[in-house]
């Protein structure tokens, strides 16, 4: 029985945090992609013990050494899409200006080939060329029939919904462009047999060679294979959502984007000298500006059921076992922080700032938190920062038009222009901003 969503603070703390980790747990409508509905995998999984086998296998993978070494994957990927911004110069106008890019599909690209190219070796060049760049919308269709299950679980992941293969007859498009995913998956990992690591470890090696700490087993093929098309639907459409809305936000509010220009500019002597390290670590409104584009705009921004297990107190509040809870990321994004719709990146730089105290950032959870928490994190915000920091360094930007923005007779919650617009499919679906690009003059 779903009896509530909570929307607060201290919930948050209690459904997802290791207090009550005891007495609550997934809740099975967690069942495998529709992609690949007989496969489980860390996400789908929620028998506890198989969650624990499996996320300690992904801890050891996504650790320090592998957000290190892809560096110079993340690197080559972040120089594709400034050559692809300004690259062209038939496409760049007289006055310097590149033509108007939506960041919603290339931060898209951009994230698929950094993960593709973890995974299999070799990136899938969405940045390069267009024969693969159909893929972000059947992910994005895949996530929205998965959301399906979570909303009638005995409907889309009965026995008889799986006999009739429901999805095939409801969604057509979307069942037919899963078995395009499916295709493409399988010619990348056979592909990958054939393309030497010149000496780089990858994913599915990392995985190949990782003994599990406590059973003493290792993964099977099948199962190795599992976690990467798991991580590699994955590992695109948060990262995007996440440089996008910053996008977004930074063309809106110009005091925002000369500090951060500022700092990145005056930090860095060089492009090539952008790197993972304690310099890129002390550019602080680098990372706040990332940080406060999540909590305007998460990634993830709905409700992660669980189901309690026993008898348990949320919030001071006792709740009984067989009952399913959760709360809304974006509604606890919004409700503990002062001035919560307005791109404030200072109420990050400080315990205690304007608009966001220590209290309030315990609210701030774009990855989850607890024993569920995204487990490539860091791999994410590596992303994301030598992105950002690169394309800072490197050129000027600026809006074009409106796409992304609320605007009037959108409908309640949709009309605020300076919010960046984005649908919960579990993950966010959105749109936007356009924006056009120039070198900087100076370098």
């Amino acid at each position: 029985m779903r009896d509530q969503i909570l929307e607060l603070k201290w919930s948050l703390q209690d459904i997802y945090g290791h207090a009550n980790s005891k007495s609550i747990a997934k809740v099975q409508a967690y069942n495998p992609h529709p992609y690949y509905p007989e496969e489980i995998n860390t996400f789908s999984a929620y028998h506890k013990p198989t969650v624990a086998w499996k996320r300690r296998f992904m801890h050891h993978v996504l650790n320090a050494s592998l957000t290190k070494a892809a560096e110079c994957c993340i690197i080559a990927q972040v120089q594709n899409l400034c050559e692809a911004f300004v690259g062209s110069v038939s496409e760049v106008q007289e006055d310097g200006w590149s033509k108007s890019f939506d960041m919603g599909e290339w931060t898209y690209y951009y994230s698929l080939d950094v993960i593709s190219q973890l995974i299999f070796r070799h990136p899938l060049g969405l940045l390069n060329k267009p024969d693969n760049r159909w893929l972000p919308q059947a992910l994005t269709e895949g996530n929205v029939f998965m959301y399906l299950g979570f909303a009638s679980p005995n409907l889309f992941q009965s026995r008889l919904a799986t006999w009739l293969n429901l999805g095939r007859w409801v969604l057509p498009q979307t069942y037919a462009r899963g078995r395009a995913f499916d295709r493409l998956s399988r010619h990348l990992l056979e592909q990958r047999d054939k393309i030497a690591m010149d000496g780089k470890e990858d994913i599915i090696s990392l995985f190949e060679a990782t003994v599990d700490t406590k059973t003493c087993l290792k993964m099977t093929n099948k199962e190795i294979e599992t976690e990467c098309l798991m991580l590699f639907r994955a590992g695109g459409d948060t990262i995007s959502t996440a440089l996008a809305a910053v996008f977004f936000y930074l063309s809106r509010e110009p005091s925002a984007y000369a500090c951060l220009t500022h700092e990145i500019r005056t930090s860095f002597t060089s492009l090539e000298s952008i790197r993972q390290g304690p310099l890129l670590s002390s550019c602080k409104f680098l990372r706040a500006c990332l940080d406060e584009a999540m909590r305007l705009s998460p990634p993830a921004p709905g409700a992660f059921w669980r189901e309690v297990t026993a008898d348990t107190l949320i919030d001071g509040v006792k709740i009984r076992k067989g009952c399913e809870v959760a709360v809304g990321l974006y509604a606890v994004h919004h409700n503990f922080f002062e001035d919560a719709w307005t791109f404030q990146p200072e109420r990050f730089l400080s315990t205690e700032t304007k608009g966001a105290t220590s209290k309030s950032k315990t609210a701030f959870s774009p990855f989850l938190l607890g024993a569920r928490a995204c487990v490539a994190r860091e791999l994410a915000y590596s992303q994301m920062t030598l992105a950002l920091a690169r394309i800072i360094w490197s050129l000027d930007f600026q809006l074009v038009g409106t796409v992304g923005q609320g605007k009037k007779g959108d409908g309640w919650g949709r009309e605020r222009e300076n919010e960046f617009q984005i649908r919960d499919i579990f993950a966010s679906d959105k749109k936007g901003p356009m924006l056009r690009f120039k070198k900087r003059k100076d370098v």
